[in-house]
């Protein structure tokens, strides 16, 4: 089902908005290859990530029933999206509840990595979060069968990555070499050993 309803695809490069803040969703989308993000821009000029989104997840699966979204839905790299329009959502929540449970479930699971997000400034170490973050796209790519071992994909820059926990590039450079140095992870093209301790 899910399948079938893929099957229109769109192909967009990197650093392109898929939907801008104000805009008002006229349908879901399903992102089925590549990174993508949601993010706010500050009053004062700086980006900050809310989640990135992987391959699987749905894009904007609630936001059709609003007037206009309230943040930003960007890609990361060149991403592969497949439209799903209103009357095919409206179709399979109440038409397959099975369906319906998974995908109510995948939006509970999103309202929890918000939440840790919410907690994390104010309670963890910049150490602390950028190891949650890393911690969060293992767990969220074995989810969905894209990890080979503990190798994740991790195509984002550092200025990206810093963006999601709210540090500065210079921060989070300094934290992955204490990191390496430490073995806890290892650094390759496009990709990032997170070991088990």
């Amino acid at each position: 089902m899910l399948e079938a309803l893929c099957s229109r695809e769109k192909r967009l490069g990197g650093s392109v908005d898929i939907l801008a803040e104000g805009d008002a969703p006229r349908s879901a989308f399903v992102l089925r290859d590549g990174m993508a993000c949601r993010y706010r821009i500050l009053a004062d000029g700086p980006r900050q990530i809310l989640t990135f989104l992987i391959p699987g997840d749905f894009v904007c699966l609630h936001a059709f029933l609003l007037k206009s979204i309230d943040h930003f839905i960007g890609t990361i790299g060149p991403t592969r999206l497949a439209r799903i329009d209103r009357e095919s959502v409206i179709d399979i929540v109440t038409k397959h509840p099975r369906i319906r449970a998974a995908l109510w479930w995948s939006a509970r699971q999103e309202d929890a990595m918000l939440r840790e997000r919410i907690v994390a400034p104010g309670r963890r170490s910049a150490r602390g979060r950028v190891a949650y973050l890393l911690c969060e796209l293992a767990w969220r790519q074995r989810a969905v069968g894209m990890i080979e071992g503990n190798a994740i994909r991790l195509p984002l820059t550092q200025t990206e990555l810093a963006d999601a926990p709210g540090l500065t590039p210079v921060s989070v450079n300094r934290i992955l070499q204490a990191f390496r140095r430490e073995l806890l992870i290892t650094l390759r093209a496009c990709e990032c050993l997170v070991r088990r301790s």
